[in-house]
């Protein structure tokens, strides 16, 4: 994760080791899990109000906040009833709002800051969510992406959810969603194994942009914020970029590294 303020500072999470930190641009990195008890960080998170407020969704502590980027880390889990958290989206109109995916449990909502919880999992047919979304223009649309159930969506800000899936493989598992900043009719969803996905429509109907993919196992997705026709898909073989809104993707060179 990027500081949206200043882009010197990132933060990384790891399967074992907790968050690093960055403040040259990722040419170093120092480690950050004063007060996180578990080192398995899936998912982080930057308040865009406030930089120096992170969060951090675990594999089995739950979710955790630092205010104070990074340095100190506390658990938010008031009401919190599935510990594995896997997606965590920040409301960018109104950043004490979050919601959080989580690994079985569907998807939880906080509008206090993270003081309190509450279940918003009405109309969600699976309740393991990989990915979460809030519309950048209208915070009261989110795109979850599930295992195995595809894509859903909400215009209500999670009160009600309806399965958005036309065009998408039967059974799909959607790993990652991103929103074009200036369009956000637009939408592009990564499917393991079946690669990226685009609609024109809000996730009304789906179409295959694979062209120039040579792995389908899509895991995260980003879209240039200064430039939203540029894009880049990271796979179980490495990242990917394309800078035509998905139409071509060519393989950017990570050498051996995974690009999760």
């Amino acid at each position: 994760v990027v500081d949206p303020v200043d882009l010197a500072v990132i933060y990384a999470g790891s399967d074992a080791a907790g968050v690093f930190k960055s403040i040259d641009r990722g040419v170093t990195f120092t480690p950050g899990n004063t007060g996180l008890n578990d080192l398995n960080v899936l998912t982080l998170a930057v308040d865009p109000d406030s930089i120096q407020r992170l969060y951090a969704g675990t594999k089995g502590g739950g979710f955790f906040a630092s205010l104070d980027g990074a340095a100190t880390w506390s658990a938010r889990n008031s009401g919190l009833t599935e510990l594995l958290v896997q997606a965590i989206a920040v409301d960018p109109s109104t950043p004490q709002i979050l919601l959080a995916g989580t690994g079985g449990g569907g998807v939880f909502k906080t509008v206090d800051g993270t003081i309190t919880w509450a279940e918003r999992s009405t109309g969600l047919t699976s309740r393991n969510i990989r990915s979460i979304v809030i519309d950048p223009i209208d915070t009261g649309t989110v795109y979850a992406g599930s295992a195995a159930q595809g894509v859903f969506k909400t215009t209500d800000g999670g009160d009600t959810w309806f399965s958005a899936n036309a065009g998408l493989p039967a059974g799909a598992s959607v790993e990652a969603i991103a929103i074009d900043p200036f369009d956000s009719a637009v939408v592009y969803a990564g499917v393991l194994g079946a690669g990226v996905f685009k609609s024109a429509d809000g996730a009304g109907n789906w179409a295959a942009f694979n062209t120039g993919l040579t792995n389908l196992h899509i895991l995260s997705l980003a879209v240039d914020r200064a430039r939203p026709e540029r894009l880049f898909a990271g796979t179980e073989q490495g990242l990917f970029s394309s800078t035509d809104g998905g139409v071509l993707w060519s393989s950017v060179d990570l050498g051996e590294q995974r690009a999760g």
